[in-house]
């Protein structure tokens, strides 16, 4: 019997990742593919340095993920370089995760879930959307950014939809308009229809 794979995507601090913990108290198991791209990055430290150069690397000699961000994010042929070298094995493990017998409704919890065709592996997408101004107070008060740093992630993400051209998928949109009550309902709601 096939695995049960749903994604969840959204645009930055739209609410993807309280949605992720509703879903994972409601008995799904989620993988968070930014969490992969991190331990991912450490692994394939290398290949950053030998692009991106050793600034990228803290004190302590780890990727310094603001650093490598103030390069790509805003510089589409940067970021196309970051994700050659982090996607390929974040979607690896993804896949692999899918194949294993656990029986749990597996979550796919990506804000690139579209854009890395990661969704061609998933039976339905939650796509979670949030009101801009929302987005910017959460930006800020969550990632500690100036206002510009969250605009310029947000305007990173501007063609970001949860509209695929390639294939169909079912997918549920869910509103976040700052309030827990009703992002919750809504995953709520998206459980009982399943």
């Amino acid at each position: 019997m096939k695995r049960v794979v749903w994604g969840l995507a959204g645009k930055y601090c739209a609410g993807k990742n309280r949605a992720a913990k509703y879903l994972e108290a409601a008995g799904c198991l989620v993988l968070d593919a930014d969490k992969m791209g991190h331990i991912v990055l450490e692994e394939q430290k290398g290949a950053v340095v030998a692009h991106f150069g050793a600034d990228s690397l803290d004190s302590h000699g780890k990727i310094d993920r603001r650093a490598l961000g103030a390069k790509v994010f805003g510089n589409p042929e940067e970021l196309k370089a970051l994700e050659r070298i982090v996607h390929p094995p974040v979607i690896k493990r993804i896949k692999d995760e899918i194949e294993s017998p656990d029986g749990h409704p597996l979550v796919i919890n990506a804000a690139l879930l579209f854009s890395s065709n990661l969704y061609e592996l998933c039976d339905k997408v939650i796509w979670v959307s949030a009101p801009l101004w929302v987005r910017i107070k959460r930006g800020k008060s969550r990632d500690g950014f100036t206002l510009f740093q969250v605009l310029k992630r947000i305007w990173t993400q501007r063609k970001l939809s949860p509209q695929p051209w390639r294939k169909d998928v079912d997918i549920y949109s869910i509103p976040n308009p700052g309030s827990e009550k009703v992002l919750k309902a809504g995953i709520g709601k998206f459980l009982e229809r399943e």
